[in-house]
């Protein structure tokens, strides 16, 4: 008897059972702690006008108050956004200081829009201090974010500059032991990465590097490091909406970066367009490294035409077998069932007998090893349905999966963890 392992990872791309807030409570401004409250006043105070909190629209910080060492003294300053009647419409950044009795502003800057996409912090220039990183808002759809990068210093702020970008991430990409910031950025009507690096007493640019000429816009990026080795995958839409990604290495040496090339001398441009909206790189199987989805082949029976898919996950800084993860994407319901990849080129998809429903059986037909179907949750469920296990509730639907049990044990199901398209 054959013995596999089949393990279901289930992307859930609609839930929710919590009751619906009302008008008043989503209106309703958040209740601020007492510290943060105290901060509050002396920025009112500074104004003379009550401020209005500007909260960053995402990013890991949800707040628009952030405290950090910025100057390396040992005490932590108070970052706040804010409007202000007084100062226009432009978001406004302000730095205060505790003395041991109270806050005081001691500097502040205005941004270059209305809103805020994030901020965050990071280790620059090897100093005790760090600095801001506030991605302020394009002014209109389509257009470029602005990314401001500030130091503290001597209760001076210094605005190193803006830069129009479309995303960016924080990391230490050229190994040195401090963080460095890549952006990506529109030159010349293409897309191009920048990276900003610091010494001990100032920043620099690393010249660009132009991205492959086929991107249109920047959707993600991500890095990582393997074997001593500094990766960047940039994920964007080509000009006929295909997602694509390209993977780009740090050459220390030569301080700068260059589009890898896989094993085979193609660029991983050529082997990643795929139809699929969201369908991001990611680390799929939690090893550190982030893999690049492929889309395989499409799978188009009579109820599934441009709904599923065979697709792999890879790892295309390994030399050979760049395939870590292989199975099906069901883009419809959001969901991925993970099939050993011994099992590539030796299975088909068939329609099951159930409306919703497919079957994974080998390439002749003789045998089949998975039947699974979308069915309705307020539906009762069919004697014919009894003997299958639940697997996911999507919305107002129940994936539910039967396992040919000749070929496979529920008992060896793993349920990985969640992650979104």
């Amino acid at each position: 008897m054959i013995k596999l392992l089949l393990s279901i990872v289930f992307i859930t791309l609609l839930c929710g059972c919590a009751a619906q807030p009302s008008a008043e409570e989503l209106l309703r401004a958040p209740q601020l702690s007492p510290e943060l409250s105290v901060v509050q006043r002396a920025l009112n105070a500074y104004l003379g006008e009550s401020a209005q909190l500007k909260y960053p629209r995402g990013g890991e910080t949800s707040s628009p108050f952030l405290f950090s060492d910025l100057d390396g003294d040992g005490a932590q300053e108070a970052v706040v956004l804010y409007q202000s009647e007084s100062k226009g419409l432009n978001v406004h950044l302000a730095v205060l200081e505790n003395n041991g009795e109270e806050w005081l502003v001691t500097q502040e800057v205005e941004g270059p829009s209305t809103d805020v996409e994030s901020i965050s912090q990071g280790n620059l220039q090897y100093g005790t201090g760090n600095e801001l990183l506030v991605l302020y808002s394009a002014a209109a759809a389509g257009a470029e974010d602005y990314l401001a990068v500030y130091s503290y210093a001597d209760a001076t702020l210094k605005e190193n500059s803006v830069w129009p970008c479309t995303g960016y991430l924080l990391e230490d990409l050229t190994g040195a032991g401090k963080q460095d910031v890549v952006m990506v950025r529109e030159q010349n009507e293409q897309l191009s990465l920048t990276i900003l690096t610091g010494t001990e007493n100032e920043l620099h640019l690393i010249p660009d590097l132009q991205l492959d000429k086929r991107f249109s816009s920047c959707e993600a990026i991500a890095y990582f490091s393997k074997n001593g080795q500094h990766y960047i995958i940039v994920d964007g839409l080509d000009q006929s909406g295909y997602l694509i990604s390209q993977l780009l290495c740090y050459d220390a040496q030569n301080k700068q970066l260059s589009p890898y090339v896989t094993s085979d001398m193609l660029t991983t441009v050529d082997q990643t367009a795929r139809l699929k909206p969201g369908l991001l790189s990611t680390d799929i199987n939690g090893d550190g490294i982030v893999e690049i989805p492929v889309v395989e082949q499409e799978i188009t029976t009579v109820n599934s035409a441009r709904r599923l898919s065979f697709i792999t996950w890879r790892d295309f800084t390994r030399k050979s077998n760049t395939v870590v993860q292989f199975g099906i994407l069901d883009m419809e319901y959001g969901y991925f069932v993970r099939l050993p990849v011994a099992l590539m080129g030796k299975i088909m998809v068939v329609d099951g007998s159930f409306s919703n429903s497919w079957q994974v059986c080998s390439l002749d037909g003789g045998r089949w090893y998975l039947n699974v179907v979308a069915y309705a949750k307020e539906k009762q469920l069919p004697n014919a349905l009894q003997k299958y296990q639940q697997l996911c509730i999507v919305g107002q639907t129940r994936v539910m999966a039967q396992l040919n049990e000749a070929y496979f044990k529920y008992e060896t199901i793993v349920f990985d963890e969640v992650y979104l398209l």
